[in-house]
């Protein structure tokens, strides 16, 4: 099979610790997956660097928006439109999961991973999970949250898993972590994990840089990786689509099938990757900012949407008030997340076909949306674990006939198992619109 290229040109300007990984690609560029490896973070470019593709998606975005049931009137262009409250703007609507220009948005990102082969597979499936949209307004700050790792609460023992996103705006985005720091704490999996002792953040302190996205290009970090988010006010509208995979040694799904199936058929708000449930609104609104909360509710969303809450108890005598706000899930201990669409008696979106379903199990196999084929999927294969070892076997014989490639994953003809009918690079449309 014809290996795909390496997109690795790297736009983060990560400091030089004292050994650096030597791998480059056949063109003398750095190879994006080494680096991601070595450092925990790596930032390539994707196809929505084109500045007229990304304005579309842009224009896309608001579309999907307006073409979300649960929005009462949406007015996304208006600067002071907000889909959730808080400073840190974490799209948390069930349409902004499922509504198919976000699936597909999704399902073509998947595929600029695997043609920039960057993800370290080594012959084991993929999984992409969901994860949210990022829609922040000019003035916005979101809530700082000290250093921490990402740790996915279900993950198995051998799981890798990564975060990151895709910058669209015309500006740069960035991204505070402390890089290399993603192989200190071996599998461990406690979803959501602060750093609090004090010794460990001062040790941490001086290892923060801050690594630069620019416009249309992609973050990928591992998830364990010692991250932070900064309080730093908004200033301009800032928009990015959150991703992440699950390399794993398994057949099911992060959040098992059934879960995962229910999000699906009812159309409903997933967990973010860590096990948290997903937010529409902060912990401390409900008591303390009910009379911002409730305006914000009855303008925003469909009736059926909300409820008329009765303040329990307030530290600043406000019990046994009463306002409009969303319905939400009344499992977990947060119970900030919206309901379904089919819960909420709405209108659902297209059903999720084979290919889309695919995307959220772990597989070698995929039919993709391209941003180069929008309209037609294209067949991409991920190497076997045969390949994977006969690879390893290879390189730790120091083969005398020169550089022995990694696999990668490849292109395919659609629908054709044949490797003899493999789909040059050379015969695909330009890949950089």
């Amino acid at each position: 099979m014809e290996q795909l290229p390496n997109l690795s040109n790297l736009s983060s300007a990560l400091s030089p610790p004292e050994a650096v990984p030597t791998g480059v690609n056949a063109d003398g560029t750095p190879d994006a997956q080494e680096l991601l490896k070595f450092h925990g973070v790596v930032v390539i470019p994707t196809a929505l660097a084109n500045p007229t593709l990304r304005a579309q998606i842009r224009a896309d975005f608001y579309q999907h928006i307006r073409e979300s049931p649960e929005f009462l009137n949406p007015t996304p262009e208006d600067p002071q439109w907000k889909p959730s409250l808080g400073g840190f703007g974490g799209m948390a609507n069930p349409s902004s999961f499922h509504h198919p220009f976000a699936r597909k948005l999704r399902e073509m990102m998947v595929a600029e991973v695997l043609e920039a082969d960057v993800l370290p597979l080594e012959g084991r499936p993929l999984e992409k999970v969901f994860d949210r949209f990022i829609f922040r307004n000019r003035g916005d700050t979101p809530t700082p949250e000290s250093m921490h790792r990402d740790e996915a609460k279900t993950a198995v023992d051998g799981d890798t898993v990564f975060g990151g996103w895709v910058n669209l705006d015309d500006g740069d985005q960035f991204f505070s972590c402390a890089p290399r720091t993603h192989k200190e704490v071996g599998n461990q999996n406690k979803g959501f994990a602060k750093i609090t002792n004090p010794a460990e953040k001062a040790f941490y302190k001086n290892k923060f840089e801050l690594i630069r996205i620019p416009a249309g290009h992609l973050v990928i970090f591992y998830e364990r990786l010692v991250h932070e988010v900064r309080a730093v006010k908004a200033t301009s509208r800032m928009l990015r689509l959150m991703l992440g995979w699950r390399i794993p040694d398994a057949t099911e799904p992060l959040f098992g099938s059934a879960l995962t199936l229910d999000w699906v058929r009812r159309q409903g708000v997933p967990y973010l990757k860590s096990g948290q449930h997903t937010p529409i609104f902060p912990q401390i609104y409900p008591n303390l900012f009910w009379r911002r909360m409730g305006p914000w509710s009855t303008r925003m969303f469909q009736p059926q949407c909300l409820t008329l809450h009765t303040i329990q108890e307030s530290s600043v005598g406000d019990a046994g008030q009463t306002y409009w706000r969303p319905i939400v899930d009344d499992l977990g201990k947060d119970k900030r997340s919206m309901l379904s669409l089919q819960e909420y008696g709405l209108p659902l979106h297209p059903a999720y076909d084979e290919h889309e379903l695919r995307l959220l199990y772990p597989q070698r196999e995929w039919m993709l949306y391209t941003f180069a084929s929008p309209n037609v999927r294209v067949k991409y294969v991920a190497p076997t674990p045969e390949m994977w070892e006969s690879y390893e076997a290879r390189r730790r014989m120091n083969s005398p006939f020169g550089r022995v490639l990694r696999p990668g994953p490849s292109i395919a003809q659609p629908d054709d198992d044949d490797d003899d009918d493999d789909l040059p690079l050379s015969q695909r449309p330009p890949r950089w619109p």
